[in-house]
């Protein structure tokens, strides 16, 4: 195998990373921009879920 060949894969997996990284950062900004972190933020379940989370590790660092 040559440089020229090693070469060329690793651009083309860079590349790949870097665009697949942007797409994923326009979606989550996409998701940001729609409002979906205020609906997380205000999802009662997600909130007695990380609720039940914090009460365990008291628990733990109590014992």
């Amino acid at each position: 195998m040559s440089f020229s060949h090693f070469f060329e894969n690793t651009q083309e997996d860079i590349e790949y990373v870097l665009n697949n990284t942007t797409q994923q950062y326009q979606s989550h900004m996409q998701f940001i921009e729609d409002g979906g972190a205020i609906a997380i933020r205000h999802n009662s379940l997600l909130d007695s879920f990380f609720n039940v989370i914090i009460m365990i590790q008291k628990k733990l660092k109590n014992n």
